[in-house]
């Protein structure tokens, strides 16, 4: 299974400033990744790589078939990871059946989000929900699926060099980023994450805007603050740090 860093890296949020007007809002879906972020996706499409074509329909192999067996959206009410390869799909129809393939790498995600054109491997999906014109789940079977269970909160998160997860409320507020292109102000809320770049001596940090922007430097102040349980801060710099997670769902009892 990927780690969070390769979700992060795969997204792909390009900038609304240069999207065009999205067609018409259809098939609203939450996407649940392997490292546990709800992304809501309107007009959402499959590009099938190994058959060159973007439509509205998996092509996924029934159980143990070597036949591709295609499922149109309007079919489907949900979807989740059971086993590595295997996917549990739930009809809105009622009732349910496993699929090997639908939630692999020779799929790419397409459609929009709040912020502009959105693309996302769908081997770093965990599970979907369809929804309706109000986003809330279409009818179907969906007792059972965890993804459905929509996270009750919000948490920063550092991520430290040893792996270490430290999760609560970041409160620095702003970070100004030096680049060879000069100085800028980066706000808290309009940052996703920021990455420790240790390939090189310098420790270079990237930061990952929402709008899918990013933006190479060195961070001043040169730590992160943090409010934790009982109200207690800390501190870490940088160079203790792998990455720093914005506002990250936190799901509880969701099953994955």
């Amino acid at each position: 299974m990927k780690s969070a860093a390769a979700v992060a890296a795969t997204i792909v949020i390009l900038a609304a400033g240069c999207a065009s007007t999205p067609p018409a809002e259809v098939n609203a879906v939450r996407l649940y990744t392997i490292d546990n972020q709800e992304i809501l996706v309107r007009d959402l499409k499959v590009w099938e790589r190994n058959f060159q074509v973007e439509s509205r329909r998996f092509r996924p192999r029934w159980r143990h078939s070597l036949e591709r067996i295609p499922i149109d959206f309007d079919r489907i009410a949900a979807a989740e990871t059971i086993a590595p390869g295997l996917a549990r799909v739930y009809f809105r129809s009622g009732g349910w059946d496993d699929f090997e393939g639908l939630f692999v790498d020779e799929y790419t995600f397409r459609g929009w989000t709040e912020y502009g054109p959105f693309e996302i491997d769908a081997s770093l999906i965990n599970g979907l929900v369809f929804l309706d014109d109000r986003l809330r789940p279409v009818p179907g079977d969906l007792e059972e699926v965890s993804p459905v269970v929509i996270p009750p909160e919000y948490l920063d998160r550092l991520v430290t060099f040893e792996g270490d997860v430290i999760s609560g409320e970041i409160i620095d507020g702003e970070y100004l980023i030096k680049t060879d292109y000069g100085r800028l102000t980066l706000s808290q809320d309009k940052l996703a994450m920021i990455l420790v770049d240790r390939e090189g001596d310098s420790l270079l940090q990237v930061a990952h805007l929402k709008n899918g922007d990013v933006i190479r430097g060195w961070i001043e102040p040169g730590r992160v603050w943090m409010r934790i349980q009982d109200d207690q801060e800390i501190s870490l710099e940088f160079d203790q740090l792998h990455r720093v997670l914005f506002r990250r769902p936190v799901a509880v009892g969701a099953g994955y």
